[in-house]
């Protein structure tokens, strides 16, 4: 199955991500630095560390990234974040998209996604308020007290734990 994975920057961690990118230039130049750095590791997937063609991912919310990748995939200048990464789960031809960015990426855009998804999970460890994630196929946790708040919520949950390659 193809595997999308989508992750999300924290504002903290940005001044280092722009010291690791200085002078790449490519959507791959600049991925690697990041998934090199192991920021983040814990949540990296397999196909996506083994760098297998099924695997694909992304920082959707790190401008300089997504618009490096629409450059190189014809995508206008002007595309939003939320365009590109769209036009990224197209490309791939995606069947399962792995979202570690819930809050920022919520139902409303889980129901925009390609066709070719048939799976959409969501990682989500922290209280969310009135954040709607029904637009979910499960909602993946590794806090059994946050499961059963999301269980009584209606959202199908399962528990997963991060780890460290």
């Amino acid at each position: 199955m193809k595997v999308f994975q989508n992750s999300g920057l924290m504002k903290g961690y940005l001044p280092r991500l722009r010291k690791l990118t200085e002078g790449a230039t490519t959507f791959a130049d600049k991925r690697d630095a990041f998934l090199n750095d192991r920021y983040g590791a814990s949540h990296f997937l397999l196909p996506v560390l083994n760098g297998d063609a099924d695997g694909f991912f992304t920082n959707a919310d790190d401008p300089e990234l997504q618009q490096a990748w629409a450059r190189e995939n014809g995508l206008k200048a002007d595309a939003s974040l939320d365009d590109i990464l769209l036009a990224q789960i197209e490309a791939h031809g995606t069947e399962v998209f792995y979202n570690l960015d819930p809050v920022r990426y919520p139902t409303a855009f889980s129901r925009r996604l390609p066709q070719s998804v048939k799976i959409k999970l969501a990682w989500r460890a922290a209280p969310s308020g009135n954040a709607d994630f029904s637009g979910y196929d499960r909602l993946l946790c590794n806090f059994p007290s946050l499961i059963a708040d999301y269980e009584a919520r209606g959202l199908s949950c399962a528990y997963f734990t991060p780890s460290h390659d």
